[in-house]
């Protein structure tokens, strides 16, 4: 595969060229700066971003007054350290367990004192919004909803170094506690319940030396999740009497459910010492077994089975992780030797080569407690490794590594622009990744990657009824897109899935969990929560005169953040998802691969996969994202028709990919009380220069008798029609674009309009809601049909619409009564709510801005 070929070649240049790579130092003195433990994410999602600590002081145990400094560096703009909190819970080897928060692009976690408590802190780097959880944390899920924790009073007073000064150990005097011991963390709710004990595991037997273990007195370190969330790994420590502090004690390593069932000794013979989660079922671990004594085992949780890791190579004890992918181990050594030397090392597991990436001189002061392990960290693509070490002469600082060159292509396999859930039915829905060359833009693109892939989808969040779809293989032509229809879903059921991909079915690993919800269907009700957007101006909100400022901007579009905090069920783009003729002129583009990138660009923000790992989609195109503005199917100006319409379905969950025609027009029963159609405006019209007439059409004949058939055949309470386009407006009165403009499609638009009103629909539920306009506004046609428009997501992509009455306008003589219309140009959406009522159901249509701003609410009861 293109990805995994120069892997052997890389391996001979390193190794003949005996060349070091690139090293620079991303902090300064004559402050301190470090990361700590080697087992937590240090980067953000893009690779921008790493955190550190800042201490002013070394070479002695922290106090309880001490506080440290919590801080990011920007790598983008000349390692510039930002200021984010400060901390009076930590310690030197393992900080305050910061760590950017899995699956979020914003949102770092660390550990604090309060109150007479150790507590964690959720903090948004980008906005400054904190919460407070009052329970410390050790490690976190990979989908970032849960952590773990270990009792970190019990370990300073057992390990000093590993804990916290501040609080005593309340049970100092026992030997194994039953209120001491493990705790399972909801992020979210804060709910904080104990599930492993020190008292159950202290009698687990030690066949080793029993006496020894019930003699001694025990805690917890060293807590870990899998790779897929499923159960964590804890190490199980004692110290025999009279052993001196932070030495002579034993370890065993255990793994447990997420409840703390299923307890498994994985290492039994008291010897284990750093280790890492290859996949969701193998550790590697740097233990001592009676087959090949001290070495690096990779042990398969639940089973016994052990094998030799490195031998020869790998020969002395480290802290190790695998990058992205399992080919590589990256790992360091302890200060050995006359110049006491640490060195940073990968390990090809294919070859069993050891590359070197620097050796680091550890002065002798730093020495017990207070060491400057080198912990080697990895960026999200595998290509950076940040260390903590004093080699330069300026006290503890962070090192980054640059091993791009190394790895080659195979440690950049990624899914940078996260996962989709599209078309969602009651038992089926089209699931969407792709797999990149990590996660970060090259010349304002985001690369495809060769490789396989498939999804894991349950209606379980521990996949405890986990199903897989069929294997499918990234490729060049289909732009490395992994899409596939799944069906004989649950209804009203929520489902969890997550990508499993790799360079080849051998070597593969496993994404966050993503979620979504099947409809109800006509039988069955709930409230419905929707979201309808449009004018998604990439261009504008980046580049444009009027372009985002703040420091979130790296993130993407505020409201998509807002929208996610209000959890609604579904998400609308109405069309003009991107926008091919932004910038426009020479800039706008016209060729295949320069209409893919607008897609990358877009999607791979974080705030888009963030939002589109909780939500269902739903897609229409309109003019931008079909050619240029307000085109239709005619003449040569590029990008053509035909290609628009092509990459439409390629890049977006609308139709089943084995499918060549199915339509891009669909109906929705949401639930008994919400049926929604989508309908297509580009592809079927008539050119926007012919003569408005009963011959002219937008929707083209099989579509609007299909959309005619659906309507009168449906009884649900709310008919909800979303339009890429207005129906109503009023409009700009010089296009020619749409159903309200006099020499567009007025015709078929006043036609249509009638129709409904002669087959009751107005008096059944019937509502328009369009995208399009870069306004908001709520609008009731002569006829009684009442319409909401979106207006545009993007603030830079907003203006002030036309009101009725306003000759300019589609509606000069004031026709349309306009209850609402946005009266100052702000980004924002639409939310759609139906809530069942007794003997019916309720409509809630609000206005946001962009932060959440309500600008205007209706209700409709029926």
């Amino acid at each position: 595969m293109a990805c995994i070929a120069s892997v052997c070649a890389n391996l001979r240049a390193a190794d003949s060229a005996s060349q070091l790579p690139a090293i620079r130092a991303i902090t300064q003195g004559p402050t301190f700066h470090w990361f700590a433990y080697y087992d937590k994410l240090q980067f953000d999602p893009s690779g921008r971003y790493a955190l550190g600590m800042e201490v002013d002081f070394e070479h002695r145990s922290p106090r309880a007054d001490d506080v440290i400094r919590i801080g990011m560096v920007d790598l983008d703009e000349g390692d510039r350290w930002i200021e984010l909190g400060t901390s009076s819970a930590w310690g030197w080897q393992q900080g305050c367990m910061l760590q950017w928060r899995p699956g979020s692009a914003s949102e770092i976690l660390y550990n604090d004192r309060e109150g007479g408590r150790y507590v964690c802190r959720v903090l948004d780097v980008f906005t400054g919004e904190r919460r407070t959880i009052n329970h410390p944390i050790y490690t976190v899920s990979p989908d970032g909803r849960f952590a773990v924790s270990a009792d970190f009073r019990r370990i300073q007073d057992m390990r000093p170094g590993y804990g916290y000064a501040g609080l005593a150990d309340p049970f100092k005097d026992e030997l194994a506690p039953a209120d001491s011991g493990i705790w399972l963390v909801d992020l979210e709710t804060g709910a904080a319940k104990l599930v492993v004990s020190l008292a159950d595991v202290a009698k687990i037997p030690y066949a080793q030396d029993p006496a020894d273990c019930l003699a001694g007195k025990h805690w917890f370190n060293h807590l870990l999740f899998n790779t897929d969330g499923t159960r964590f790994e804890f190490l199980h420590r004692w110290r025999s009497p009279g052993a001196p502090a932070n030495s002579g004690f034993r370890t065993r390593m255990f793994t447990a459910a997420l409840d703390g069932s299923d307890i498994r000794c994985v290492d039994p013979y008291g010897k284990t010492s750093h280790f890492i989660w290859r996949d969701p079922g193998h550790i590697l671990a740097w233990a001592w077994h009676p087959s090949h004594g001290d070495a690096f085992y990779l042990y398969e949780d639940g089973t016994g089975k052990v094998e030799v890791v490195g031998k020869g190579v790998m020969t002395h004890n480290g802290h190790c992780t695998y990058l992205p992918g399992n080919e590589w181990i990256l790992n360091d050594t302890y200060p050995h030797g006359a110049g006491r030397e640490q060195n940073v090392y990968l390990y090809n597991v294919a070859s069993g080569k050891r590359i070197p990436l620097g050796a680091f001189h550890l002065p002798r002061e730093y020495s017990g407690e207070w060491r400057c392990d080198t912990h080697p960290r990895f960026s999200p693509d595998g290509t950076k490794v940040c260390i903590d070490s004093p080699h330069g002469g300026s006290g503890r600082q962070m090192y980054l590594i640059d091993i791009g060159p190394m790895v080659g292509e195979a440690g950049l396999l990624d899914h940078g622009q996260g996962e989709m859930a599209g078309a969602v039915g009651a038992d089926s829905v089209i699931l969407q990744s792709r797999l990149t060359k990590g996660r970060k833009l090259i010349d304002g693109d985001l690369p495809g990657c060769e490789g396989v892939a498939r999804f894991e989808i349950a209606t379980k969040a521990d996949f405890g009824d986990t199903r897989t779809t069929d294997w499918i293989t990234a490729r060049a032509e289909n732009d490395y897109i992994i899409k596939t229809k799944v069906t004989g879903l649950k209804p009203a059921t929520r489902h969890y899935y997550r990508l499993q991909f790799g360079p080849d079915t051998d070597r593969v690993k496993t994404g966050p969990t993503r979620t979504f919800k099947t409809l109800y269907g006509p039988d069955l009700t709930a409230t419905v929560k929707m979201v309808v957007v449009t004018g998604m101006n990439y261009h504008d909100f980046h580049n444009g005169p009027q372009a985002y400022k703040k420091s979130d901007k790296p993130l993407g579009y505020p409201a998509l953040k807002t929208i996610l905090a209000k959890r609604p069920d579904f998400f609308v783009g109405t069309g003009d998802n991107v926008y091919f003729d932004k910038p426009g002129g020479k800039l706008a583009a016209r060729t295949e691969a320069e209409l893919r990138q607008k897609y990358h660009e877009q999607f791979m923000q974080p705030r888009y996969v963030d939002l589109f790992a909780a939500v269902g989609t739903y897609w229409e195109k309109d003019d931008h994202d079909h050619r240029y503005n307000d085109c239709d199917t005619t003449g040569n100006q590029l990008p053509s028709s035909d290609l628009g319409i092509r990459l439409f379905r390629e890049q977006l969950p609308v139709v089943d990919p084995a499918d060549p025609d199915d339509v891009t027009y669909s109906t929705h029963r949401i639930s008994r009380d919400l049926q929604i159609w989508l309908v297509e405006g580009r592809d079927y019209r008539s050119p926007n220069n012919a003569p408005d007439g009963p011959d002219k059409t937008l929707w083209g004949e099989r579509q609007k008798r299909w959309l005619k058939e659906t309507l009168l055949a449906s009884d649900a309470t709310f008919k909800i029609l979303i339009s890429p386009t207005p129906l109503i407006g009023p409009d700009d009165a010089y296009k020619k674009d749409n159903h309200t403009n006099h020499e567009g499609f007025r015709h078929e638009g006043d036609e249509f309009r009638r129709w409904l009103k002669a087959n009751g629909l107005d008096k059944k539920g019937f509502y328009f809601v369009c995208g399009d306009r870069h306004w908001q506004y709520h609008s009731i046609d002569p006829l009684g049909l009442e319409e909401f428009s979106s207006g545009a997501l993007v603030d830079a992509n907003a203006r002030i619409g036309r009101l009725p009455g306003d000759p300019k306008s589609t509606d000069p003589k004031g026709e349309i009564t306009q209850p609402y219309c946005m009266t100052e140009a702000s980004g924002g959406f639409l939310m759609l709510t139906v809530t069942p009522a007794i003997n019916g159901a309720e409509l809630k249509c609000e206005f946001f801005d962009e932060n959440g701003e309500l600008f205007y609410s209706c209700n409709r009861r029926l």
